[in-house]
């Protein structure tokens, strides 16, 4: 790999947006984290989220991810963090030790991802 692909990786990652997680809390009490990941978007998801967030001190185990459509202006679907990364690893442009990074999907990346999926928080 030469100098100007190490620049033009690197500057993908310092241009694309990092994911930062929403914590929620459903009526039975348990807690869980959601990152989005929008529509022509690069961004950076944490390879292992539990790892690196908390809520009041305690570990979150329930991770998602929230597919969300720019062209149609609605969230499209939600997946298992572990499952979404799989399912998002074709579309990887980089990848380190703790994040990866994304490219930013098309509405038709975002319906072969969610193929038989369907919102459901």
């Amino acid at each position: 790999m030469g100098l100007l692909d190490r620049m033009n990786k690197s500057a993908s990652w310092n241009d694309a947006y990092e994911a930062t997680p929403t914590i929620y809390t459903r009526p039975q009490g348990n807690i869980f984290g959601a990152f989005a990941l929008t529509e022509g978007t690069d961004t950076i998801l944490p390879l292992s989220p539990k790892d690196r967030y908390q809520a009041d001190g305690k570990t979150i185990f329930d991770w998602r991810v929230i597919f969300v459509s720019t062209s149609d202006q609605t969230i499209m679907f939600e997946l298992p963090y572990s499952q979404a990364i799989t399912k998002l690893e074709p579309y990887f442009k980089d990848k380190r030790a703790d994040s990866v990074l994304v490219k930013g999907l098309t509405l038709n990346d975002l319906k072969a991802i969610g193929a038989g999926n369907y919102f459901s928080l």
